[in-house]
């Protein structure tokens, strides 16, 4: 270029432009032997460079290569295996049991169960081997040799007639049944009763005084009252009083107090030896006392039952009546 006197990289000098031609030829001249020469040492230099490389298709040893063995024996054997326990990024390796897998987490690998590992998931019908057969199978097992018209719920829901409750529907039912064909009923004294389908009573009545005093009614129960009732009234002298009475010997008197009385005779007079007697029907006789001289009797006589003094006579006759 105009002005420029040598190169920019290597500075060979460049003849100058613009002078007389005399002039030009001799600097170029000049210029273009020095240049020539300084070619020559870079030649020379690029030569003497190329000489100290290598081929670029040579060969070294691993000797030749300074450190490189050393750096070598630092490093593990290709073949070299590790378990899970020496891995520095695996956790709980050395106590896992049999079974489990390895899980990637956010920093390292960690050790668990499969369902664990897995957690909550979802499978599709079609992913689980088995499944349709499994439950076919369990259908067929629970419907067994149930008939074509109850092998469904619907159908075993309708037949038991919608009724959630349906087990309480028929006890009740069957119990209400059970009630009604049965019954109970009162005999002998006891009155009342009837079927099981409502609470029943059975009622035994009481006698009343005069019935346990009379005592012959038995159509009525005696209660602990009424018997001590019976019993005070119909005690020989409960209710009684000693009465003098008008009697004879030789003659049959008959007890219709309708309760036992007593009797007590007076001999009273000298030579007297008769006995006083009781009977049931006024014909046979039998002797429960003797009255002599001034000796006394006393006879307790039954209900109903005769008595009598056999003959002679006697100072008095008293009755507790």
């Amino acid at each position: 270029m105009a002005g420029e006197t040598e190169t920019p990289i290597y500075g060979f000098p460049i003849p100058t432009r613009g002078l007389a031609p005399k002039e030009f030829v001799d600097e170029a001249l000049d210029k273009i032997a020095l240049a020539i020469a300084m070619v020559e040492t870079v030649v020379v230099g690029i030569s003497n460079l190329a000489a100290s490389k290598a081929n670029a298709s040579h060969t070294h040893s691993l000797a030749q290569v300074l450190g490189l063995v050393d750096a070598l024996a630092g490093k593990m054997s290709a073949s070299k295996t590790f378990t899970l326990a020496e891995l520095m990024d695996v956790e709980g390796a050395a106590a896992a049991p049999a079974g489990y897998v390895l899980v990637k987490s956010a920093t390292s690998w960690q050790v668990m169960s499969a369902a664990a590992a897995m957690g909550n998931h979802q499978h599709g019908v079609a992913d689980i081997v088995g499944f349709d057969s499994a439950v076919t199978a369990k259908i067929n097992a629970l419907i067994a040799g149930a008939p074509g018209a109850l092998d469904t719920l619907y159908e075993l829901a309708a037949a038991l007639g919608n009724d959630p409750n349906f087990a309480t529907t028929v006890s009740t039912a069957l119990a209400a049944r059970a009630l009604a064909i049965r019954s109970v009923a009162g005999a002998g004294l006891a009155s009342g009763g009837g079927d099981l389908t409502a609470d029943r009573t059975i009622t035994v009545t009481k006698s009343t005084n005069p019935q346990a005093v009379a005592g012959i009614d038995d159509t009525t129960a005696m209660t602990p009252i009424r018997t001590k009732e019976a019993f005070d009234a119909r005690a020989l002298g409960a209710g009684q009083t000693w009465q003098n009475v008008s009697r004879a010997a030789g003659t049959s008197y008959q007890n219709t107090t309708g309760r036992p009385i007593q009797v007590v005779i007076n001999g009273g007079i000298t030579g007297n030896n008769n006995s006083f007697q009781v009977s049931t029907d006024n014909a046979s006789w039998v002797a429960a006392g003797t009255v002599n001289d001034f000796g006394i009797v006393y006879s307790v006589v039954p209900n109903g039952h005769y008595y009598r003094l056999g003959g002679g006579s006697f100072s008095y006759w008293s009755e507790l009546r």
